[in-house]
């Protein structure tokens, strides 16, 4: 006890000095690094679907060839840096044998994807994959981050091809979320090679059981997203009119969604268990919380997003193609 006032008290005296210890220093940068990271997925997420732009440039400047080519170029450059890397950070020589099944799955998609143009889904989400995991990573602690980074991912291109229905010019396409989500198996396998996964267990899945109301309502708002999904498909069949087509009750499921999960969001303490709840695993029992809170926050945050585009578009009379 008298060690732990001491160390307090040092604490304060630093504060109040204007020092830092390296301890603090690297508690900020991490902060720092956190919000970065963060930032970046949610500008990265949102700017995939304004890339039409640069594609439109080469079509006009070039041909319409030369966007599938560059894809392809791009792919094959990933391969190469991947094996490059292998070698360079003196992984175990079996990481080269993930090339495998990631040249299957890129072999499958060219062939049966008529459009070359859309080859370019590969490498954006192979590294959406890539910025998801070294966000995560930085608080994650346990096994199963590779399954919250595909789960991100996957949910974040149906995010995108949502916003693709709103823009003009874009489509929103059941193909383009399926090759999002290889490409993110993709992304996974190359992280599997060349990362460390964060050390520890599956403990955090027994902190879950403390958030029965936050999962219950991100079951809630899975449910809907499925229907929306689907549902978004017979709007476009009739030239993108919500009007007559879309459910009501499935609009209000959305808005009942979006306040429900926002308040998950900004009462916490109403819906996570307190960080003093402890685990007889010996491992720290505020790392467990963190990790299955990350399980909870991700994909609410992105269910909200996806049922807010729905309510948004309809509300503003936007066509959605």
């Amino acid at each position: 006890m008298k060690q732990e006032l001491e160390t307090i008290l040092e604490k304060d005296v630093n504060k109040a000095d204007g020092y830092m210890t390296p301890q603090m220093r690297h508690k900020e940068s991490i902060s720092i690094l956190r919000v970065l990271l963060w930032a970046l997925v949610v500008v990265y997420t949102f700017m995939l679907p304004h890339l039409f732009v640069i594609y439109n440039a080469i079509v006009k400047h070039f041909s319409a060839a030369i966007p599938g080519k560059i894809a392809i170029t791009i792919i094959i450059v990933m391969g190469v840096v991947f094996f490059i890397a292998v070698l360079a950070l003196k992984k175990d020589i079996k990481a080269l044998t993930l090339l495998i099944p990631c040249t299957i799955i890129v072999w499958i998609f060219i062939s049966l994807e008529p459009n070359p143009n859309k080859y370019i889904h590969i490498p954006e989400y192979v590294v959406m994959s890539w910025i998801l995991f070294e966000a995560l990573s930085l608080d994650y602690k346990g096994k199963g981050i590779f399954c919250l980074v595909f789960i991100c991912a996957a949910s974040l291109g149906i995010v995108d091809e949502m916003m693709q229905g709103i823009l003009p010019n874009r489509q929103y396409g059941w193909r383009d979320m399926i090759m999002n989500s290889a490409a993110t198996v993709i992304g996974i396998f190359t992280l599997v090679g060349l990362r460390t996964t964060p050390a520890g267990g599956w403990t955090w899945i027994g902190c879950l059981k403390q958030y029965k109301k936050a999962l219950g309502i991100i079951v809630f708002g899975a449910a809907g997203a499925a229907l929306m999904c689907v549902s978004l498909f017979n709007v476009i069949a009739h030239d993108g009119t919500f009007e007559g087509v879309y459910p009501g009750w499935l609009l209000g499921w959305s808005g009942l969604f979006v306040v429900t999960g926002s308040v998950v969001i900004l009462f916490p303490r109403h819906f996570y268990m307190p960080d003093r709840t402890a685990n007889d695993t010996g491992s720290n029992p505020s790392d467990q919380v963190v990790t299955a809170r990350l399980w909870i926050l991700c994909p609410l945050v992105i269910l909200i997003i996806m049922h807010s585009l729905v309510v948004l578009t309809v509300v503003k009379g936007l066509a959605f193609l």
